[in-house]
């Protein structure tokens, strides 16, 4: 989904692997590179009919001790139609706090943006009824969800573009916010 009225090149070149179908306002303009472009790798172009529907569930987005700036993706998750609450950067154990009392208490999807995972994986799963999973590929995301119920993501940004970030956090939102996991659901539900 882009939100921009004129989709040039530079918005589609090396961000179409996978991608079947892109979908854009109503009357934007397509560059004929970027047409090029998407007929290269068959994607199917699509007109958003109206505005973006809002989720059903609420992501809420953290970030602690990174130099990673969360407003672009931020903006692009609103401009898909997520609905974002952002907690304030801040140090790590009052960043993960936060974060999962949002996800248990108000039943909300997680997402942690950190350059210090293992040690955020490791506070967030002390919480009962989190299950946080290091969001390294769009596989792991989708088996953490499927296999443990994931209800938070804890990706490091480091050496990952906004595209891969917005991607990681699609997956979530795509599956949604299971209750129970597939797997030891008596112990980790």
């Amino acid at each position: 989904v882009l939100t921009s009225k004129v989709v040039s090149l530079a918005e589609v070149e090396g961000k179409l692997k996978d991608v079947s179908r892109l979908v854009v306002p109503r009357g934007a303009v397509l560059t004929p590179s970027a047409r090029d472009e998407l007929r290269n790798f068959a994607v199917a172009v699509a007109s958003a009919t109206g505005a973006p529907q809002t989720a059903k569930l609420k992501v809420v987005l953290a970030t602690a001790e990174t130099r990673f700036d969360p407003a672009p993706l931020g903006a692009a998750l609103i401009g898909e139609g997520t609905v974002v609450e952002r907690i304030p950067p801040g140090e790590l154990t009052n960043a993960v706090d936060t974060l999962t009392r949002k996800v248990v208490v108000d039943k909300r999807l997680g997402l942690l943006i950190t350059d210090m995972p293992a040690a955020a994986l490791c506070l967030a799963n002390r919480q009962r009824g989190v299950r946080a999973a290091l969001a390294h590929s769009l596989a792991a995301v989708s088996e953490a969800v499927g296999m443990i119920a994931a209800n938070l993501l804890v990706i490091d940004p480091r050496s990952r573009s906004l595209y891969e970030l917005r991607r990681l956090t699609r997956e979530l939102i795509r599956a949604g916010r299971p209750e129970r996991s597939a797997v030891a659901p008596e112990r980790l539900n």
